[in-house]
């Protein structure tokens, strides 16, 4: 039996690679509708963004993080510091968009912390409301906290 640690390493090494292109290439098929170009602008200018999503909206977040790197932003995912969360991040820096690993357990203050201080810095933060525990679609209270203290 193979352990969990290789399958991961297996699945981010060789799989996720071989998956991104065609992806890539999906994606590019996508139309999005965007807002009006000066609300958009509006939006970009703002000093601290935290976007908000939920679990499963992985793809809408593809399709539209090119508008960060148009505004001379970069996206900043929060992700859990379990196998998965370091497989989505693995996924996500193949876009351009960084994780931060953190837990909504107090053992992970330090990525709530680089998480804040680089929405500070000025990149978008993107949070899933519903947590990686689910419910899916419920709204966890940890997220009133990010944009309050950033």
């Amino acid at each position: 039996m193979v352990s969990r640690p290789t399958k991961f390493f297996v699945i981010e090494k060789l799989l996720l690679p071989l998956a991104i292109v065609p992806l890539r290439g999906l994606i590019k098929t996508w139309r999005i509708r965007l807002p009006e170009s000066p609300t958009l602008a509006e939006i970009a200018a703002t000093e601290r963004i935290v976007l908000a999503t939920y679990h499963g909206m992985l793809f809408h977040l593809l399709a539209f993080a090119p508008l960060a790197f148009r505004y001379g932003r970069r996206i900043v995912v929060m992700t859990s510091p379990s196998y998965d969360g370091r497989l989505l991040a693995a996924f996500l820096r193949r876009f351009g968009i960084d994780a931060v690993s953190a837990s909504s357990r107090s053992r992970s203050l330090a990525g709530s912390a680089e998480f804040i201080r680089r929405i500070r810095a000025g990149d978008i933060g993107l949070i899933a409301l519903d947590g990686p525990r689910g419910p899916r679609g419920g709204v966890k209270p940890g997220f009133v906290k990010i944009p309050a203290i950033g």
